[in-house]
């Protein structure tokens, strides 16, 4: 809670990151919130590299894949 509303629900998008050193981890990774349906379908879309989904290996937008490598990773 920040001022009695939900952090998630301050703006129109809420971001959580869940990276190794954070309280809450997957590893890598983080999620997006939204009440609006139009935000979320537009993340869901660029979360696929802007691959339109009726046209495989089409991308109509720039979209992003910002995963490490293996190569680049940290062994612990």
């Amino acid at each position: 809670m920040y001022k009695g509303r939900r952090v998630g629900g301050i703006s129109h998008i809420g971001c959580f990151s869940f990276y190794g050193n954070k309280i809450l981890t997957t590893g890598e990774g983080g999620m997006l919130v939204t009440n609006d349906e139009r935000l979320a379908d537009r993340a869901r879309f660029l979360r696929g590299q802007a691959m339109v989904s009726d046209r495989p290996y089409w991308h109509s937008d720039l979209g992003y894949n910002y995963r490490m490598t293996k190569s680049k990773q940290l062994s612990v």
